[in-house]
């Protein structure tokens, strides 16, 4: 095979030496490969120093000549409520040129209708704005804009025409894209009395707008803003029939958690009723369901609070296994209620060692462990001490950190127990990577002869 130094012969400093060009052809080419060369490249090759650029060739750009300066104009106005400039040019690599943007036709169809309005601050205007134009206006993002600045003028005789205007549409304005904000600036500065037409305008579809994902701002706005007890009455008529519907929705929900946030604890007493009814296990044990059930832990008065644990506790084997169920149960031991950690022990003691082996089910027993009741921590640690499969707890991918957290969490006597228990078999885990922390945690001595 020839080498490349053989092919194409080294080129010395002076031109006219130039061997691979001296062919007919002018090309170091091999024959079979050479086509003809086209004129304007026999000319530069001819030049030292070309002083023409008369030939079509492609122009090289000259990547040293300093970029102009980017240019702004003013762009034909989309829509009458966006009264500012635009650039007409968009930013492309540095040797090329800008290209220039324009509204399209689809554009300039769809808020073609608004032309003739530039001042929609001009209320006397508006009065010749038709209903199928006020509520596209409302829907636009731009025109919704200008009715909200309208609405923060705080001109009572604004606010009354736009709320006249709106009322009857409210119930397609409440979940739009855009006008769901007006919606909102609406029912902040309206007063009562026409927050509660508003109420009962949209109260029918309550439901389906809660779970609408721009829907639900508005009604968590009214709950927000509703001070008077015909509105909360209002809003909790028509928000009972769907607690446990709105519970379960991604949207919904929200309505629900911000009930119990705004309304006193009495007031919500119809959340509660809707979450303890027949579907409580089912709440408990959904992603969004067992959020809302540890809002009303944390929202409700004593005797809620009470029947709410109570309920939970008497679910506990049900929900403890489930990846949502088993937070609930947590939650409900750090409640201020008496005795619940040991009714919770107690529900779920003959089941002890195979919820520690399962990974949900073994946060709770850790939890349990961690307690600061000492009758619950030795209930525990015997029933384990009983326990004779040791070696099935150690190895275990769950199992073995309730082991820890057992060595972590008792007095000075339990802990030589467990650790007499523990040691015979502690070469079953001598090749598991968690063997040095267990192996720690046995030569660990409590301070106290009490527990932790």
């Amino acid at each position: 095979m020839m080498g490349l130094s053989e092919e194409f012969p080294l080129f010395p400093s002076g031109r006219e030496r130039y061997a691979p060009f001296d062919s007919p052809r002018g090309s170091p080419l091999p024959d079979e490969r050479q086509e003809e060369i086209p004129e304007f490249i026999n000319q530069l090759l001819d030049d030292d120093q070309p002083t023409h650029s008369s030939f079509t060739a492609p122009q090289t750009p000259n990547t040293n000549a300093e970029q102009k300066e980017l240019v702004f104009t003013k762009r034909e106005t989309m829509t009458p409520y966006r009264d500012n400039r635009h650039a007409s040019t968009s930013f492309v690599p540095k040797t090329q040129r800008f290209l220039h943007v324009k509204p399209g036709d689809q554009v300039q169809q769809q808020f073609g209708t608004f032309q003739s309005y530039t001042d929609v601050g001009d209320m006397t205007k508006m009065e010749n704005i038709d209903d199928n134009e006020f509520l596209k206006m409302c829907c636009d993002q731009f025109g919704c804009r200008c009715l909200q600045k309208k609405l923060e003028d705080d001109d009572d005789d604004a606010i009354d025409e736009i709320y006249e205007r709106m009322l009857p549409i409210m119930n397609n304005l409440i979940a739009d894209q855009f006008g769901n904000y007006l919606c909102q600036k609406l029912i902040e500065v309206v007063d009562d009395e026409q927050r509660l037409d508003i109420l009962k305008c949209v109260s029918n579809n309550i439901g389906i707008i809660s779970k609408n994902i721009h829907g639900t701002r508005s009604v968590q706005k009214m709950i927000n803003c509703a001070t008077t007890k015909a509105e909360i009455d209002e809003l909790i008529l028509s928000l009972s029939p769907h607690i446990v519907d709105l519970v379960f929705d991604g949207n919904g929900n929200h309505v629900i958690q911000e009930c119990l946030k705004t309304f006193s604890k009495e007031q919500n007493k119809f959340i509660f009723d809707g979450i303890l009814g027949d579907s409580f296990v089912e709440i408990c044990e959904h992603k969004h369901g067992c959020c809302v059930v540890q809002r009303c832990i944390d929202f409700g008065n004593r005797g809620q609070l009470n029947k709410l644990v109570d309920k939970v506790i008497s679910n506990t084997l049900e929900i403890i296994t489930d990846p949502y169920g088993n937070y609930v149960v947590q939650y409900i031991l750090k409640v201020d209620v008496d005795h619940v950690c040991m009714d919770v022990t107690k529900i779920i003691l003959d089941d002890l060692i195979v919820l520690s082996t399962q990974k949900f089910s073994s946060n709770v027993i850790e939890q349990l462990v961690m307690s600061d009741e000492v009758g619950v921590k030795e209930l525990m640690f015997d029933k384990f001490l009983q326990y004779k499969d040791v070696e099935r707890l150690l190895q275990g991918s769950f199992s073995n950190y309730v082991i820890q957290t057992c060595l972590e969490n008792s007095s000075r006597e339990y802990h030589v127990k467990l650790s007499n228990w523990i040691l015979p078999h502690i070469d079953s885990i001598k090749n598991i990577s968690y063997y040095k922390k267990i192996q720690t945690k046995l030569l660990f001595e409590p301070k106290s002869s009490h527990f932790m």
